[in-house]
This record gives C-alpha cells, sequence and structure tokens, in this order.
C-alpha cells in the first residue's frame, strides 16, 4: 500500500503541479538566490517556460544583472538540483 505522500507526489507529476509548484518556489526564493541589496532592487515576477521574468527598478541595474545572469542561473538551478531554468530577462 503507497503512502499517502507518495499517493499525492505521483498526482502532482501526472498532472504537471510539481513543475507548477517548483516554479513558485523559484519566484519566491530570487532574494536568497541573489541576495539582499539585489533582492532590494529586483522582484522575480513570474516564470514563463523556462524564462525567468524579473523586474528591476532602474535601468542601471539591469545591465549589472544582465552581466551577472549566467551565475544567477547556475545558482538557481543548483539550488533545485536541476535545470529549471535557462534565461532570465529582466524588465
Amino acid at each position: 500500500m503507497k503512502h499517502i505522500n507518495q499517493t499525492l507526489s505521483d498526482l502532482f507529476k501526472a498532472y504537471g503541479i510539481d513543475e507548477k509548484v517548483e516554479k513558485c518556489r523559484v519566484v519566491e526564493k530570487w532574494p536568497d538566490v541573489v541576495g539582499n541589496n539585489i533582492g532590494k532592487i529586483s522582484e522575480a515576477r513570474r516564470i514563463e517556460g523556462k524564462t525567468l521574468i524579473v523586474k528591476v527598478k532602474r535601468s542601471v541595474w539591469k545591465t549589472e544583472l544582465m552581466m551577472q545572469k549566467p551565475q544567477i542561473i547556475e545558482k538557481i538551478n543548483q539550488l533545485f538540483g536541476k535545470n529549471i531554468i535557462q534565461d532570465i530577462r529582466f524588465i
């Protein structure tokens, strides 16, 4: 007999809910990934496909974050143990 957690996990996977929950967690963890200072000037909004959409308060910060994009993507994917994000779009 399956444990209820396993049954729910299987059900979530079957309906793609686990992926949606994981994407919500990426958005929620944004300040932890980038740190307090960058977390104050930016906000992860949503994920479209494998692209994280991040609102940035000032264009000068967009430029700085664009240069850090590969490191941020790597950090997110390491945190979640899989290739959940392939790109970040700063708006």
